[in-house]
């Protein structure tokens, strides 16, 4: 994902949802994440300001991944698709990667353009309600990768114990292909570290508010990995 190697160790994800502490994190000379997230689907987010910043920041050292998630799977875009897909195509130049649903009829179209560019696809599915089973997922997965992700990223929420045994089953059963997989709300907590631990390649924690039930911030992330895993490189 632009000039940072994915796959060695789990790469820290920072969401950044406000122009202000998109503004502040410009200032700083270190983050306590590896890549940030510009959720553009934030109400405020005005593409005009975000993207010269994100292309900024990139050139920094901390690529860019852009989010434009759709009401139904927990985002705040409140456009139609094709707006959507014509602001995805507008950042390219400006950002390392993009996240699109899989379940969305813009990643086949997203993805092609993207690769063009050179840009890293990231094919995602949330469900804030429950976890469902492995196969389930394993066909959502392969979905993903059949319309162009690099990489695919499954959060789902937490409700009882075997649900997280749910998702260390699908990490076990993929080793070949690039997998992000979260855990979310109350429950899921803890599973944000023990998943980067055993191989998922990405966690995501917040920068300035949280995204997603249950995610922490980043410093509490890299805290967290740090304790838990030999030889992560701690970030301050």
């Amino acid at each position: 994902m632009g000039q940072l190697v994915l796959g060695n160790v789990p790469r820290v994800v920072g969401t950044v949802s406000t122009t202000a502490m998109l503004r502040r994190v410009m200032s700083r000379l270190h983050l306590p994440c590896d890549i940030l997230e510009a959720r553009m689907d934030s109400p405020e987010a005005d593409p005009e300001i975000w993207l010269p910043l994100c292309r900024r920041l990139g050139q920094k050292g901390y690529p860019v991944l852009l989010t434009l998630r759709a009401l139904d799977e927990g985002g705040g875009w409140r456009g139609t698709d094709e707006a959507r897909e014509a602001l995805y195509r507008k950042a390219l130049p400006y950002v390392a990667a993009v996240d699109v649903e899989i379940q969305s009829g813009l990643l086949p179209a997203v993805a092609r353009a993207a690769r063009r560019e050179g840009r890293l696809v990231i094919g995602s599915f949330h469900d804030f309600e429950d976890t469902p089973s492995a196969g389930p997922l394993r066909r959502l997965m392969n979905r993903g990768y059949a319309a162009g992700a690099h990489l695919v990223k499954i959060a789902t929420m937490i409700r009882r114990l075997r649900d997280v045994a749910e998702l260390f089953d699908v990490l076990r059963d993929e080793q070949e292909r690039p997998l992000c997989l979260i855990g979310m709300g109350p429950l899921g907590r803890h599973s944000r570290t023990s998943l980067a631990c055993a191989g998922s390649m990405l966690t995501y924690g917040y920068l300035d508010r949280p995204a997603a039930p249950g995610q922490l911030s980043c410093r509490e992330l890299v805290r967290r990995l740090g304790e838990d895993l030999p030889g992560f490189e701690r970030r301050a």
